[in-house]
């Protein structure tokens, strides 16, 4: 989560420091990728902890992080529907997304524990991918 978060705030800052329609679109989509997968994923992650009933201190960070991952997503957003096509944007962005958080699951979820054929297990994530594109 640590990682995600960082990817998030760097993207961030990189959108926010850089004027973004000077850049290559290549660079642009990379950046504005980067921003939308980290904070959609964070915000997905802090959602699933705060069902878990976690303590005060630990529901206090979880929302600022929960605010804070939306703001950028919503920001990511904004510049995104302006500086990028949006013909080869969106199925990145639709692609990136699942594969971030296919990882997610398997890496902070620990969902490798319960996954009963990893052939099904990729075959579902493989058509989701060539579904998006």
């Amino acid at each position: 989560l640590a990682l995600l978060i960082c990817a998030m705030v760097f993207a961030s800052v990189l959108l926010n420091g850089l004027d973004v329609m000077s850049l290559r679109e290549r660079v642009r989509i990379m950046i504005i990728l980067s921003a939308r997968a980290a904070s959609f994923t964070v915000n997905l992650t802090v959602s699933r902890i705060m069902v878990l009933k976690p303590n005060s201190a630990y529901l206090a960070v979880s929302l600022v992080q929960k605010i804070l991952s939306g703001a950028v997503m919503t920001h990511a957003i904004v510049v995104q529907s302006t500086a990028v096509r949006q013909a080869l944007y969106v199925p990145l962005n639709a692609c990136t997304l699942i594969t971030v958080n296919a990882l997610t699951g398997i890496v902070i979820w620990e969902d490798y524990l319960v996954v009963v054929s990893w052939i099904g297990y990729i075959g579902v994530f493989i058509l989701l991918l060539l579904g998006s594109y």
